[in-house]
């Protein structure tokens, strides 16, 4: 049985902050996307964040930076509890203060696996936005706005400094299926199929469907048609091409299957 405890607050649909402590597994089952930025901060416990092509151990202290449209998920670790703060936020609000643009994860997604010394400033800093959120006192949204703006100010210093590498620390569990991943995302043109990547990787069809599943939260097939339809996404919004030739390059063979798989997966 699972133990929650769950709050969360809002700024109209801008923003909002969640706390979240939860016992026992939790597993996401797609990995989604959407058009704000959202920071994960891990108070307790470990999570294992799947983050397009890859997979990372979030431990205590870290905090993740998903950028907008980015895919993502998280899956339960070895240790059985976890409490975490998420922040979800659009550009725009924050975008009397600052650019968006001047911060560092305006183009990527990242991890940032902060030392010790700067747990107790990051947790204060979080703190104050939820403290604000909570108690709703005159004036606290610009109160928020302006912890948020520090807060992201102290994390690019600290990238500044530390000339970390975002995202570096990858799940070691998850690097073989992070290497077929990142290979279907580089080749969904071609023809793939789980016995020609089990062939390719060295890996029995068997074995490969059911860790390709535990890890990604998709079948191969399902995990496949994600990456072609988000790629044509991408040519229809950009170019005028004409839906058969985006199929095709995207590597869908028939036209009415990929208009049935493109409505399904809009939006």
């Amino acid at each position: 049985m699972e133990d929650v405890i769950d709050n969360r607050f809002s700024i109209e649909d801008s923003f909002s902050i969640q706390h979240l402590c939860m016992k026992g597994q939790h597993n996401m089952r797609k990995s989604h996307q959407h058009s704000y930025y959202e920071l994960f901060y891990l108070l307790d416990g470990e999570r294992v964040y799947y983050i397009n092509n890859k997979a990372y151990t979030v431990k205590k202290g870290d905090l993740v930076i998903i950028h907008p449209k980015d895919l993502h998920h998280t899956k339960s670790a070895n240790v059985p509890l976890y409490e975490r703060i998420l922040i979800y936020f659009k550009p725009d609000f924050i975008s009397s203060l600052t650019a968006t643009d001047a911060f560092p994860f305006h183009h990527s997604s990242m991890l940032l696996r902060l030392p010790l010394k700067e747990h107790g400033p990051i947790n204060k800093a979080i703190g104050d936005i939820y403290t604000e959120c909570r108690e709703q006192k005159t004036g606290f949204e610009t109160c928020v706005k302006l912890n948020l703006t520090l807060l992201l100010i102290n994390l690019q210093r600290h990238l500044l400094l530390s000339n970390q590498n975002p995202c570096e620390q990858s799940h070691p569990m998850y690097e073989k299926m992070t290497e077929i991943t990142s290979y279907m995302s580089k080749n969904f043109h071609k023809e793939l199929s789980l016995e020609s990547i089990s062939r390719k990787f060295f890996i029995s069809p068997s074995y490969l469907s059911r860790t390709f599943k535990k890890i990604t939260g998709h079948h191969f097939s399902e995990y496949l048609q994600q990456v072609r339809i988000k790629e044509a996404k991408k040519y229809l919004s950009e170019t005028q091409e004409k839906m058969a030739i985006v199929a095709d390059k995207v590597g869908f063979r028939y036209l009415s299957h990929f208009n049935t798989l493109l409505k399904r997966w809009r939006g």
